[in-house]
């Protein structure tokens, strides 16, 4: 059954948020201040979620989406508002997120350089007779083949195939190649014409990126995050990283530390990584395949975390508080948990020096969020 309600304000992440029949309802593509026609697409005890069937009282700031799938493809959240308005509502809502835990903070965001076409990573899924992305709060799929995020040589690659399952892509900034793997339950089979892998470099060695691990989306903002990171990181005597990943950051942490440590979960990446500190000039280290759990080291006086979106964990954390550490380099893809795993820090006796987001996912909900805690 239809219904029509006032939205209020902005929620985390770029979804407007009214209230009908005393639950508080999430509505994708909408605007504070909007008269909305909705239809119900999930209800809970406490909170609902709807659809825009019809704008009755559009807002002011309300603009036409530059692409043709928004908003039914789930890719985008914020297209029907100017990008320097989307970068406001951003560093409000994640202000918004680390009040609710408690913590009080300046939130500077950073832009991305590029806002179309900046995606040079990405999954697409089978879509009827091609690719595709997630439909929003759908298990279906929509062929996105005017996408305005994702780059154009991806796009291209991508165009007129038939699905055999999932293809991951990526593109290398710095040289422009592109490299697809098709990814069916297990396994993976080469894309006829591509390699499995790219080249990037980000300005602190070259890495290898393999299309089906994983690596940042954007590389103009991954860029400016690695130069920040570097300034943040300078005057350890020894540090240690959890999270490594395929060395991205790893190699920001080799170039202004004389000793650390590097692990990372997965075998297969942690390996990847090691090969990429090798190629890099740093012969004798090397990413450890090992979870977050298997401690901190006491001679460290500085960790570096770059974490999945369930965040660090309560017993990380724990280790973290009992460690020596004076330094917490914390770079995370979702302020939400990040706020989260915050709070027990900043009791325990960290404080939080700086916060900082970048527009990681321009047109998106989501930003990343670099936060440095020192005690």
């Amino acid at each position: 059954m239809s219904f029509e309600l006032t939205i209020e304000r902005w929620a985390w992440p770029g979804l407007g948020l009214g209230y009908a029949q005393d639950k508080a309802c999430f509505v994708a593509a909408a605007l504070p201040g909007e008269r909305l026609l909705l239809e119900p697409i999930k209800e809970g005890k406490t909170h609902l979620e709807a659809r825009i069937l019809k704008v009755l009282e559009p807002s002011p700031d309300r603009i036409e989406p530059a692409c043709p799938h928004f908003p039914e493809c789930g890719g985008c959240a914020l297209l029907h508002l100017a990008y320097e308005k989307q970068l406001v509502i951003k560093a409000k809502m994640v202000k918004e997120l680390y009040k609710r835990q408690g913590i009080e903070s300046e939130v500077g965001l950073v832009p991305s350089p590029e806002v179309w076409h900046y995606r040079h990573k990405t999954r697409l899924q089978p879509a009827g007779k091609g690719l595709g992305l997630s439909r929003y709060r759908s298990n279906s799929s929509l062929a996105v083949p005017q996408c305005k995020i994702i780059s154009k040589p991806i796009l291209v690659a991508a165009q007129g195939l038939s699905p055999k399952g999932d293809l991951a892509l990526i593109q290398s900034k710095s040289s422009g190649q592109v490299a697809a793997l098709w990814c069916i339950g297990n396994k993976t089979e080469p894309l006829k014409g591509f390699g499995q892998s790219v080249t990037e470099d980000y300005g602190f060695g070259a890495l290898e990126l393999k299309a089906n691990l994983f690596a940042q989306a954007n590389p103009f903002v991954t860029a400016k995050i690695l130069s920040n990171l570097a300034e943040a990181m300078k005057g350890s005597r020894f540090a240690v990283e959890h999270f490594a990943g395929a060395g991205t950051l790893t190699l920001v942490l080799a170039s202004v530390v004389g000793d650390f440590l590097a692990f990372e979960g997965d075998p297969k990446t942690a390996q990847l990584g090691t090969k990429n500190l090798e190629r890099a000039g740093y012969i004798t280290s090397r990413i450890e395949a090992a979870p977050a759990t298997s401690g901190i080291d006491s001679r460290a006086d500085l960790l570096l975390v770059d974490p999945p979106r369930a965040g660090l964990g309560n017993p990380f954390i724990e280790q973290i508080l009992a460690s020596k550490l004076s330094k917490l380099v914390y770079l995370s893809c979702d302020p939400q948990t990040q706020a989260r795993d915050l709070s027990p820090l900043i009791a325990g006796g960290f404080r939080l020096q700086s916060l900082t987001g970048y527009d990681m996912y321009a047109h998106a909900g989501h930003l990343e969020a670099l936060a440095i805690l020192v005690r």
